[in-house]
């Protein structure tokens, strides 16, 4: 799959890559569920006259797409690209956060292809994401510095942020 193509996982559910910055070229993943929603004009019409109106080729509904989840892999923060805006809306957003600390700056993370933290922290009005998952630790933080970090994020993401440590 490709930027920007769409895949079907099924009567509700599309997957959608979109652009990442990463060292070599990356893409991440969002999945979408696709409902059928009255449109404001019908509501509150009788079911046999909204029956009626479907029978007669009228269009008696608007597709809406919903960003579920969305999953980053390995990138530098992507939250300046306006064609990754539902990433951002995404109720649960899996994204890497390989550094912590002022140990490593943030342009060392972004020479890398990396998150630094601390740009979290600075771009947090921009997440409108319900749950915040944050994966991809480098290898220099154990576990409690991991949960440490999180402990001291600003509130309005302490309490959506969680870190993902098994299996990474």
């Amino acid at each position: 799959m490709w930027i920007g193509e769409e895949f079907s996982m099924g009567k509700n559910v599309l997957v959608k890559p979109f652009k990442t910055y990463h060292v070599i070229p990356s893409q991440g993943y969002l999945i979408y569920v696709v409902k059928q929603k009255l449109k404001a004009e019908y509501v509150g019409l009788p079911g046999d006259e909204i029956k009626k109106l479907k029978f007669s080729g009228i269009v008696i509904t608007d597709v809406i797409r919903s960003p579920e989840v969305a999953f980053t892999g390995d990138t530098m923060v992507f939250i300046v690209d306006e064609s990754n805006l539902d990433v951002l809306r995404a109720k649960v957003l899996i994204m890497e956060a390989t550094f912590l600390d002022q140990s490593v700056s943030i342009e060392h993370a972004r020479s890398f292809g990396h998150v630094h933290l601390s740009e979290v922290v600075a771009l947090a009005d921009h997440f409108h994401n319900k749950a915040i998952v944050l994966i991809h630790f480098s290898a220099r933080y154990g576990q409690e510095e991991i949960l440490s970090a999180i402990k001291n994020l600003p509130e309005s993401l302490q309490s959506r942020v969680s870190a993902l440590t098994e299996g990474f």
